[in-house]
């Protein structure tokens, strides 16, 4: 009976309806009513796989229904902290749990344990790029230049610009306290030219960030270069205990995703000794057209047996091949 009424008011809530709002709301209110989640039991957390595919539990289609509503869990923040505690143990690789709790942590104060949750979900979340941005917030911009860094990390960690706009803006308004004017009055141009090319309304930030740079600044083409030099700081911050070792790219195929069809490209980079590692060069801001031959410095963890990259970034061409 317990499983049946959660299960009913959480099909209600998502029904997606021009009362979804009210909808959710109701649901905040009976959630916090029925205990905020103090009767789930351990099946409530058991996630229904189809096909391979892993589905969300009856629990954590409740606790998204829950932080969807508007003004979740302003009533009772500790009793939802505990909430999302309690479900980052049960079902930890739910990132967007994970992402509520470093929220929350950040929100009540608990600085360093966001920037914790953050740190772990880059690294388990290659290419991520809001994870980033999200890391720039906690950090705060009293650390400006690491601040900075990690919104550059975020711009460089995807080629789809239609998403960072906003990112685009706090990049701005960080340059802006470098002096570095030029640059700045790039990213508020970069930010303008999203809202065009897909006919949003260009916000407030625009004008404001504009308002900052001199009269008869003139803007760069392009920060890329400026990214690429802050990078080294987000990834000593991040990967600092994770040795390196230089690769060679050496050759490239198409990968098709087996549900989607879809296909992306994959390097393969070799180092010294002939051990290959392959890599999305979409999730480490790479050219496409990167030649072969091209090296790259390379951070990388073991998990499962398997070798997944954390960072790669272009240096000077090295002998590195034994075999050549």
């Amino acid at each position: 009976l317990h499983s049946m009424v959660l299960f009913y008011a959480v099909n209600l809530a998502s029904k997606d309806d021009c009362s979804h709002s009210e909808r959710l709301v109701w649901f905040r209110q009976f959630f916090e009513q029925w205990g905020m989640g103090e009767g789930l039991m351990e099946e409530d957390w058991k996630q229904n796989v189809y096909e391979g595919k892993h589905f969300p539990s009856l629990a954590e289609k409740a606790i998204r229904c829950y932080s969807e509503a508007p003004d979740s869990g302003s009533s009772d923040v500790e009793s939802y902290k505990a909430l999302l505690e309690k479900a980052s143990s049960k079902v930890s690789e739910n990132e967007n749990i994970l992402r509520k709790l470093a929220m929350l942590y950040h929100k009540t104060g608990r600085k360093d344990d966001a920037i914790r949750i953050t740190k772990d979900l880059i690294k388990t979340h290659t290419g991520k790029f809001y994870f980033w941005y999200e890391l720039a917030h906690y950090v705060g911009s009293e650390q400006l230049d690491l601040c900075i860094a990690c919104c550059a990390k975020a711009l460089l960690s995807t080629k789809e610009e239609r998403y960072l706009g906003n990112i685009h803006i706090a990049m701005g308004s960080l340059l802006a306290k470098k002096g570095l004017y030029a640059e700045v009055l790039c990213e508020a141009e970069k930010y303008k030219a999203i809202c065009v090319e897909n006919r949003w309304t260009v916000r407030a930030q625009y004008n404001t960030l504009r308002s900052i740079v001199p009269s008869g600044t003139v803007r760069t083409e392009d920060n890329h270069g400026l990214y690429k030099q802050y990078e080294s700081i987000a990834d000593e911050f991040m990967y600092s205990d994770i040795p390196s070792r230089t690769m060679v790219l050496t050759e490239s195929f198409f990968q098709e995703n087996k549900h989607s069809g879809k296909k992306r490209l994959i390097f393969v980079l070799y180092d010294k000794n002939n051990k290959s590692i392959r890599i999305n060069p979409n999730a480490f801001g790479l050219d496409r057209k990167t030649k072969f031959g091209t090296c790259f410095e390379v951070k990388s963890i073991v998990e499962d047996n398997r070798e997944r990259a954390l960072t790669v970034r272009q240096v000077e061409k090295v002998d590195v091949l034994s075999y050549k």
